[in-house]
């Protein structure tokens, strides 16, 4: 069964300079002399909607779920590019913020014995457990680091890409794409639309045999240079955790009778009993019970016109989607069904022009003239009828863009009460150029209270707008 790699797109950059500036606060700043490491991490566009098959496979829609990454849970492991792999380090006291639609730019400290030139091996982990490692440690010691569905909140990953470093303080070096691998299965099962048509639906749908757990690394992962030269035919790492008798049913049962499973690796064709039985009511209303462990239920085997293939089990792989659609279901018979393996997506290779990467120059982040209010993820600033506030910021980079910045109403009409000085919802300016952003709040009438937000953006013609990670909402109240 030939199948291809689907992986997500890491772009690192690594800028080697001394800081003196601070991290987090003014309180919070990075000791004299260390260096500092910049890298962009983009998701795919349409999280909600990815259903990149190609024509010839069935379509399925995507889930926000399967891409999203927790932004405060990367963690980037150093080791020398040598047979042992041994641990140097780890990227530290990360910082990130939007830089434009489904990008994220993060910046953290290297590991103090990181040479400013060499080859090393930088391994992603996303989604899953921190690791603590020692300086005698090695890559191979990250093999038993584990998840469990239990406690999983997001779908684990693993990337690992080698790099040759020339840092030379001051300027950028960029160490090219890291892609990303999802360390557990999908598994689909629904009824096809015909059968849908004519009235059955799906009841439940049980998982005889299964691993609860899974290891977040796959098989060679020690050895491989990057990800993307994986073999994922052979890359199965399944974790010895049998359970049985998983249920989906009720409120599992989602949209046109279909069931998602998301499922650690399973060596099946070592024990050839991964199956699934499923219960699928009638048009007159009768249930009938397939069982996968009497052999009429579903089994991970390859099919002939609707029936498994005797002896074909295969394994359930990372990152991988099984696709099993019923097309016919009668009493006292096998299910007959219409199965495709397919890869998780489309591939997604994403290179990032970091002379684009958004930056605030020095101290020019934005200065209000009034003090802002916290309110959650927000910063208010409150108004009256008639002030004039002013906002003043300095955007360093990306060079010879323009900015844009728009007030978002939220409330009805609220571009008609709050304004830029010359009456309008928008203003422009040059990156690089001290900008000061002058609003006006209208006085008539005076009754009424408005909200607006301010977004920013930086854009050049041919290139997609990026937004500025920037949360102000002005406030007008009387």
């Amino acid at each position: 069964m030939k199948l291809r790699k689907m992986l997500y797109g890491l772009t690192f950059l690594l800028s080697a300079f001394a800081l003196s500036s601070c991290v987090n606060d003014e309180s919070a700043c990075l000791p004299e002399g260390s260096t500092k490491v910049v890298f962009t991490l983009e998701l795919p566009d349409n999280a909600q909607t990815r259903a990149l098959w190609e024509e010839t496979y069935l379509k399925d829609t995507g889930l926000d779920y399967d891409n999203f990454i927790d932004l405060n849970g990367i963690q980037v492991l150093v080791f020398e590019n040598t047979q042992a792999g041994t641990y140097v380090g780890t990227i530290d006291d990360f910082m990130y913020s939007k830089t434009g639609k489904n990008v994220y730019t993060y910046s953290g400290t290297a590991p103090s014995d990181l040479s400013a030139r060499g080859t090393y091996k930088f391994v992603v982990l996303a989604n899953c457990s921190k690791v603590t490692l020692t300086e005698n440690s090695t890559i191979a010691d990250l093999n038993n680091l584990a998840y469990s569905l239990a406690s999983m909140e997001y779908i684990p990953m693993w990337g690992v890409h080698t790099a040759t470093l020339n840092l030379v303080p001051g300027q950028q070096c960029n160490i090219g794409n890291i892609s990303l691998l999802r360390a557990i299965s999908k598994v689909s099962v629904k009824l096809s639309p015909d059968m849908i048509a004519q009235g059955f639906t799906l009841k439940s749908v049980t998982v005889d045999k299964y691993n609860s757990e899974g290891y977040v690394l796959p098989a060679d992962a020690a050895t491989v240079a990057e990800t993307t030269k994986l073999n994922q035919e052979t890359c199965i790492n399944a974790k010895a955790s049998e359970a049985t008798n998983w249920v989906f049913s009720g409120t599992s049962i989602m949209a046109e009778d279909s069931v998602r499973i998301y499922m650690p690796e399973y060596a099946n064709k070592t024990s050839k009993d991964a199956t699934m039985s499923v219960v699928v009511v009638s048009p007159d209303g009768e249930e009938m019970e397939f069982l996968g462990t009497q052999g009429e239920g579903i089994a991970f085997m390859n099919y002939a016109n609707g029936v498994a293939t005797e002896g074909s089990e295969y394994d359930i792989v990372r990152n991988h989607h099984y696709i099993f659609t019923i097309t016919s279901a009668e009493v006292g018979h096998k299910l007959t069904l219409r199965v495709v393996t397919i890869p998780w997506e489309d591939a997604q290779k994403i290179e990032i022009d970091y002379t684009q990467t958004i930056g605030w120059k020095d101290s020019g982040e934005p200065q209000w003239s009034v003090t802002p209010v916290t309110e959650g993820e927000f910063e208010v600033i409150n108004v009256e009828p008639g002030d004039t506030p002013t906002l003043t910021f300095t955007l360093d980079s990306p060079q010879g863009w323009q900015w844009l910045a728009v007030l978002e109403p939220l409330t009805d009409n609220a571009n008609s009460f709050i304004q830029f000085q010359d009456g309008s919802s928008s203003a422009t300016g040059s990156v690089g150029q001290l900008a000061t952003l002058n609003f006006k709040i209208t006085t008539d009438p005076a009754s009424v209270n408005h909200r607006a937000r301010l977004r920013l953006y930086v854009q050049t013609p041919g290139s997609p707008s990026r937004e500025v990670q920037v949360k102000y909402i002005i406030s007008r109240s009387y």
